[in-house]
């Protein structure tokens, strides 16, 4: 009889203390984002905001417990590679914003953990590759001259100075000085 008194104390022991064991660690917390992008592409940076409630209800700032805030990491599905971005206070309590820059275009695995709370997974997000820049605009295209097209200009300015001499020329030759401006007298 006292045995099986023993065992049933030490199991209702062993069942109080699996569950005060939570409760001491704060319990739980949900993040739940905003609203998802419409797209993401590699190399923009995007900016999200979350909520951080305890226990799927509660706002709740988790900085204020150890001077953490929440990060964003992923890992590429394809590479392994992780990325992390701390996240900052913004709005009312519990709100959190990231900005986050995907360098590789692929399915990236991404979570939120607000310390001193587990991490909620987000699934899955398929980043898009960049947007190639805008290639500048070309030079408007010189037409060619042509060899006949060259020669013509050729003449055409051997002709203009010929003429332009020949009239510098006959005005010396006559006498002709070019016509100034009588200076204003003064009164």
């Amino acid at each position: 009889m006292h045995r099986k008194l023993g065992l049933a104390c030490t199991l209702a022991l062993a069942a109080l203390l699996a569950l005060v064991a939570p409760v001491s660690a704060g319990g739980w917390a949900v993040v739940t984002l905003d609203e998802l992008p419409a797209e993401v592409r590699a190399g923009q940076t995007v900016t999200l905001g979350f909520m951080v409630r305890q226990h799927g209800q509660t706002p709740i700032d988790v900085h204020t417990f150890e001077g953490r805030y929440p990060v964003l990491s992923a890992t590429n599905l394809e590479t392994r590679e992780t990325i992390s971005f701390e996240a900052r206070k913004e709005g009312p309590e519990g709100h959190y914003v990231v900005d986050v820059t995907f360098p590789a275009a692929g399915g990236w695995a991404w979570r939120i953990a607000p310390e001193p709370f587990g991490p909620t997974d987000l699934g899955t997000l398929t980043v898009l590759p960049a947007v190639p820049a805008p290639a500048a605009p070309a030079p408007a295209a010189v037409p060619a001259l042509t060899p006949a097209l060259a020669a013509a200009l050729q003449i055409a300015g051997a002709v203009l100075l010929a003429a332009a001499l020949v009239t510098a020329l006959l005005g010396l030759r006559n006498g002709r000085r070019p016509a100034t401006q009588p200076s204003p007298k003064l009164r």
